[in-house]
């Protein structure tokens, strides 16, 4: 049997409902990390982009739990990428959020990306030394009159003649 009227037509005219129908619902938002590393060294940037179904929505970045910051997007874009020029230890996520018709939607949360940090880098700095031997000669005296030692911009020269050295 065909009814002449939509149940939930009637059903919200009798109450006086104001109801908007949301043809897509909001799915939960991806996250990705650039670049694709869990562990980062102290002071290094990463970009975390987060990614929903509705173009032109507010996007928040949370660490932690913690709200970091916010981006709203273009009207057809549905992608914020965050830009963190240090990135800290912790798990982030992401939601966003769409106005329609005067109404807030929010999305769940986005999985969370765990990144930590270590405190140095990998790669050793070693402190560069060099020797330059240099022939000095003179009318009274042939031969090697000492040398010069370079180490982390200092320049000393030690005379093979006499101990110790004298700063230039």
């Amino acid at each position: 049997m065909n009814s002449l009227f939509d149940p939930l037509d009637v059903l919200l005219s009798l109450y006086d409902i104001d109801c908007i129908l949301i043809p897509d619902p909001l799915q939960k938002p991806n996250i990705s990390l650039q670049p694709d590393s869990r562990e980062f060294v102290r002071k290094e940037s990463a970009e975390l982009s987060c990614s929903g179904n509705y173009p032109g929505s507010n996007f928040s970045l949370y660490r932690n739990g913690e709200f970091i910051t916010s981006q709203t997007t273009e009207a057809n874009i549905s992608t914020a990428t965050f830009k963190l020029l240090e990135i800290r230890e912790g798990n982030y996520s992401c939601i966003y959020v769409i106005n329609i018709d005067g109404r807030q939607f929010t999305s769940s949360e986005s999985d969370r990306v765990e990144i930590s940090v270590r405190g140095k880098s990998s790669v050793k700095l070693h402190t560069i030394t060099c020797f330059f031997l240099l022939t000095i000669y003179s009318s009274s005296f042939e031969g090697n009159l000492g040398y010069f030692h370079w180490n982390s911009g200092k320049i000393t020269f030690y005379s093979t003649l006499k101990s110790g050295g004298d700063e230039t």
